[in-house]
């Protein structure tokens, strides 16, 4: 994702000359563009009163993001189908979903598709079936908890029986 301020200036500001980008921070799925006004005298792209001080900070909400940059609205797009994949359980869409991902050509998006296309067929069972292995793994941490507590203390019996204890 493009982090220079010309780029955020022309997209976030468009058709206001009187803001200026000063710094674009990207983080964690969020883009935070800190602008300041150029002129003594200007009104707030943010609440549209003229002032001596324009606001120091101006967020556009996401859905305007959305609409001027094509780039950002496609990885929304992918985002909202997985989770609707993992949400309804809609694992035998996967691979289209995939092919769609992999041809938009988003980086991150790409390299996730990629990953997920390694092993497939557990994807798609785990976005499909019921079965669910959270208890079998709480029942492997309780044990290695166990066995954490008595490293170097005890031996293997002393080990099976606490564990059959608890």
């Amino acid at each position: 994702m493009q982090t220079d301020a010309p780029f955020w200036d022309s997209l976030v500001f468009d058709g206001i000359d009187d803001v200026g980008v000063e710094a674009v921070t990207v983080a964690f799925g969020t883009v935070e563009v800190v602008a300041r006004g150029r002129m003594a005298g200007a009104a707030c792209p943010d609440c549209g009163r003229f002032a001596d001080r324009v606001h120091d900070r101006y967020q556009r909400r996401l859905k305007d993001l959305l609409t001027r940059c094509p780039e950002l609205d496609t990885a929304a797009g992918h985002v909202r189908d997985f989770g609707e994949m993992l949400t309804d359980r809609l694992g035998a869409t996967l691979p289209a979903w995939i092919d769609a991902v992999e041809a938009s050509r988003l980086p991150g998006l790409t390299g996730f598709a990629l990953h997920l296309r390694r092993d497939l067929d557990a994807v798609i069972a785990g976005l499909t079936l019921d079965w669910s292995s959270g208890s079998v793994e709480g029942a492997v941490n309780r044990i290695k908890k166990i066995k954490r507590q008595l490293y170097g203390r005890a031996g293997f019996h002393l080990l099976r029986k606490m564990i059959l204890l608890q």
